[in-house]
C-alpha cells in the first residue's frame, strides 16, 4: 500500500515524511508545477505601497519570499496566514507579527475583519481560491493582489510513480486543493486510466478539494478540519 501525495512542494515532501513517521509509505507527486515570477518582494510592494498587512494563503508563497532580495522591507508588516503551516513558515522567514486563522478562506476573512486593517496585500499565485479580496471588499477592506507564481498542471507522471502504478501498489491519494485534484483527474483521463482511478481511495483537506474526485474514486474522505495534522490523521485511517 502506497499513498500518492498530490500537493505542491514543499508540502508534498513534508507530508511524505509525516506519514513515514506513522509507518505509512507514500510518494510525492506534485500535480502543479510552480513557476515563480521575478522580484517577488517588489511585486508585493507595488501592489499597494501603503498596505497595513499581508495576507498569505500558501506555504509556497512564503518559500518564494524567503531569501528574496529586499525581504526585510516586508517583514515589518503584520501577516495574516490561512493556517498553522503557513504561519510557521512566515515566522521562520523573518516576519515577527504573524496571526493564523487556523482554517480555510472563511476563517481568514473572519480574522482579517476582526483585526481592523483596511488595506492589505494578498500575495500568492495567479489563481487564488476563495475570492478573499472580493469578500473583504464587501466589508470595506481593500485587498490588492500580488502574483508571485503560477501553478501549471503537470502533463506526465514521474517515472517512479508510473512504475508504482504499473505494480498496482498505489492505493490512495492525498489532495489539499481543488486544482491539484482536478489536474490529477485530467491526467488520468488523458492516459485512459479512469479505471485505475476508480480503484483508489482519496483523502482531501476540504470539501472543495474533494469535489473533482466525487464519483471518480472508490472511497473519498474529507479531513475533520482543514489542517495538516487532520489531513495526516485521515490519511493514516485510509
Amino acid at each position: 500500500m502506497v499513498l500518492l501525495v498530490l500537493r505542491p512542494e514543499p508540502q508534498a515532501s513534508d507530508m511524505v515524511a509525516a506519514l513515514a513517521a506513522r509507518s505509512v509509505p507514500a510518494l510525492a507527486e506534485p500535480m502543479l508545477s510552480i513557476e515563480p515570477t521575478a522580484d517577488p518582494v517588489g511585486r508585493v510592494r507595488m501592489a499597494d505601497p501603503e498596505a497595513e498587512a499581508l495576507i498569505l494563503t500558501s506555504r509556497q508563497t512564503v518559500a518564494i519570499l524567503k531569501g528574496a532580495e529586499g525581504l526585510d522591507t516586508l517583514t515589518r508588516l503584520p501577516v495574516i496566514a490561512v493556517g498553522g503551516g503557513t504561519a510557521h513558515d512566515a515566522r521562520t522567514a523573518g516576519f515577527t507579527d504573524v496571526r493564523s486563522a487556523d482554517g480555510n478562506a472563511d476563517d481568514l476573512v473572519d480574522l482579517v475583519a476582526r483585526t481592523g486593517f483596511h488595506r492589505l496585500v494578498h500575495a500568492g499565485g495567479r489563481d487564488k481560491a476563495g475570492d478573499i479580496a472580493g469578500r473583504l471588499a464587501t466589508l470595506g477592506v481593500a485587498v490588492s493582489e500580488a502574483e508571485l507564481y503560477r501553478a501549471e498542471p503537470r502533463q506526465t507522471l514521474a517515472p517512479e510513480v508510473a512504475g508504482a502504478f504499473a505494480e498496482d501498489s498505489i492505493t490512495g491519494l492525498i489532495v489539499a486543493s481543488r486544482r491539484s485534484a482536478q489536474a490529477f483527474v485530467d491526467l488520468m483521463d488523458s492516459m485512459d486510466w479512469a479505471s485505475r482511478l476508480a480503484r483508489l481511495g482519496a483523502v482531501a483537506l476540504s470539501e472543495a478539494a474533494a469535489a473533482p474526485l466525487g464519483g471518480r474514486v472508490a472511497e473519498l474522505i474529507v479531513a475533520s478540519e482543514p489542517t495538516c495534522p487532520a489531513l495526516v490523521e485521515a490519511s493514516v485511517a485510509l
